[in-house]
């Protein structure tokens, strides 16, 4: 199934192009420590997913949906103040602790589904700071049931990807917050990197990158196309490989433009050519 939410960075493509390798794995736990829009899992439906993200009304949202919950249509407005307004009472909620209501999640998917050209971001303070977009109509909201089915067990987590426990897993899939991509000749400017506004530094790619490493199970790790993370990774022991994906930010199909991205597989045997494995993956030697 697809994503319930507007969320950029979705690996809808990685689960279409690496089916192969999922059928081969079989994976019955999978763990996803940047969950984010969860478009990988979902398109998969596994049996069982640990969904972790830092953002408290994402998560909540996920809670929400899984318990039946869904949001009316005709409770809100296409109008800026309305918007404004909903945007600074899950904030509020958000200082205080409180996001953890079936109102929050509705208030967190009215944002997200009318919000400026369905860019999903969070400043310094964890509050949603994205302004409201240009639609013609409210949203429906859209495959409820369905994701209600697909996650009856899953686990949603919100905390830090270090203190998950993984021993279960049988297959990690990190997408942390994009590191700037390396200018190359066919790419001549930088893209969006950071959704989260929390200030994900190159230091912090490093941890991340340490951290999986220590994992001794399968892993693909996702990223922008930077070569010194890439670097990173591979004296770590992953297989370097780069692909091509939709990715840029805009309400207009024709807005979206195909950007370079790393991916990096670890834990899968030796010898494995994943470029076989995986639908435009071609092997990156950096």
């Amino acid at each position: 199934m697809k994503s319930i939410l507007k969320y950029p960075g979705g690996k809808s493509w990685l689960a279409t192009r690496s089916q192969k390798l999922i059928r081969e794995l079989a994976p019955k736990s999978v763990a996803e420590p940047f969950c984010g829009g969860l478009s990988f899992s979902l398109n998969n439906e596994f049996e069982h997913v640990i969904a972790n993200d830092l953002i408290p009304p994402l998560i909540n949202f996920y809670r929400q949906v899984q318990a039946g919950g869904k949001p009316n249509p005709t409770d809100w407005k296409l109008d800026k103040d309305f918007y404004l307004k909903v945007r600074y009472e899950l904030n509020q909620l958000t200082d205080k602790g409180l996001v953890t209501t079936q109102a929050a999640a509705d208030m967190f998917w009215y944002l997200s589904m009318h919000g400026f050209n369905g860019l999903a971001r969070f400043n310094l303070k964890g509050h949603w700071n994205v302004p409201m977009g240009q639609y013609d109509k409210i949203a429906t909201p859209d495959g409820f049931g369905n994701f209600q089915e697909v996650t009856k067990n899953w686990e949603f987590v919100n905390g830090s990807y270090e203190d998950l426990d993984l021993r279960n897993v049988n297959l990690i899939v990190a997408d942390p917050p994009y590191a700037k991509i390396t200018k190359t000749r066919t790419t001549k400017k930088n893209v969006f990197a950071n959704y989260s506004g929390k200030g994900f530094n190159f230091n912090d790619q490093i941890k991340v990158a340490d951290w999986l490493a220590d994992h001794d199970k399968p892993i693909i790790a996702c990223n922008s196309l930077n070569i010194d993370l890439a670097r990173i990774y591979k004296a770590r022991g992953f297989s370097i490989y780069r692909t091509m994906v939709p990715r840029s930010i805009s309400c207009k199909g024709a807005g979206r433009n195909w950007e370079p991205e790393l991916l990096a597989f670890r834990g899968f045997g030796t010898n494995r050519k994943f470029s076989q494995l995986v639908d435009m993956a071609d092997r990156w030697r950096v």
